[in-house]
């Protein structure tokens, strides 16, 4: 019986044994490819994400080129520091000028560069620059601070604003207002989340204007600015919300949530303020794209809205 078992252990090994040298070579073999490299398979491994990355390239190209939603933060590798550009918006009349340095980044988040409601919103601007100097001023979703930055150039006293879950945009409005020889004591840059009732909110001074600049971009987020701007308004009742908005489909309706927030809104031709034009400031903006210049006001013949519930709040 000993010398049964000790045969049964012996053989036992032997199998192991042969099992890790199997093991061992085969290894060894998964080494030699690595480092040598099996040509056909490193080449077609090349060529497949040769291929992904020219799809992914073109398919950015005809969203840019259409006009098309632009990619994402995620979605970009562009480092924040790398491919920057510099564009000056020229405002001018017969007895003064003022021009706008805007440094943009590309493929980038949609508060890096200017979009077409921009330009449109900062003509309104410059066209009634008497009556916004000296006037307190936030604009909402400010992304690169185009309307906002000329505001202040023109002497009135600003505040700029952005998502506080963006602070990428809020570095990048801060250097748009250095880039104007402004300081961030001057312009505050400041994190206000839509439809969200925090400390940065709350602590706002009195104002006169609020300025949003296709902030009416995504239907998700149509309430939630109206909220924001409805709250200030009611908070002011003498403040206007100027705004411009990019119509991108016929079937969005503002008019149901104006109603629901106590708010009256009046459409200003284009041709009214000089922004009838595909070239605005010296730019390529707002090129062929439907814009509409909006005011809104409290609606005085409503009641003002009842404070959102202690539990209904948001908090950033």
């Amino acid at each position: 019986m000993a010398a049964s078992a000790m045969c049964s252990f012996v053989t036992v090994v032997v199998e192991l044994v042969e099992v890790f040298r199997s093991h061992r070579s085969h290894r060894s073999r998964e080494r030699d490819r690595a480092a040598h490299g099996d040509r056909s398979d490193r080449e077609h491994w090349v060529d497949k994400q040769d291929n992904q990355n020219t799809a992914v390239t073109q398919s950015s190209q005809r969203r840019h080129s259409k006009g098309g939603v632009p990619p994402d933060v995620v979605n970009s590798v562009v480092p924040i520091d790398k491919n920057r550009k510099s564009r000056q918006f020229v405002f001018e009349s017969s007895k003064e000028c003022v021009c706008v340095n805007i440094i943009e980044l590309a493929d980038a988040n949609y508060g890096l560069y200017v979009w077409p409601c921009a330009p449109v919103l900062a003509q309104y601007i410059w066209f009634y620059r008497d009556h916004v100097k000296g006037k307190r001023v936030i604009e909402l979703g400010c992304g690169t601070g185009l309307p906002g930055i000329l505001a202040a150039l023109l002497g009135a006293r600003v505040t700029l604003s952005d998502s506080a879950n963006l602070p990428i945009c809020l570095k990048h409005c801060q250097r748009n207002v250095e880039a104007n020889g402004l300081s961030t004591t001057e312009v505050p840059v400041l994190g206000v989340t839509w439809g969200a009732f925090t400390p940065s909110l709350f602590e706002l001074g009195p104002l006169d204007l609020i300025l949003g600049s296709d902030i009416l971009y995504e239907p998700k987020d149509f309430e939630n600015v109206i909220v924001t701007a409805s709250y200030l308004l009611h908070q002011n009742q003498h403040a206007r919300f100027w705004a411009t908005y990019q119509l991108r489909n016929a079937e969005y309706n503002l008019e149901k949530l104006l109603k629901k927030w106590n708010l009256v809104c009046m459409r200003v031709p284009l041709d009214h303020f000089d922004a009838d034009t595909p070239s605005i400031g010296g730019s390529n903006l707002p090129g062929v794209h439907q814009i509409e210049m909006l005011v809104m006001t409290v609606d005085p013949t409503q009641e003002e809205p009842k404070p959102p519930k202690k539990d209904t709040i948001r908090w950033s």
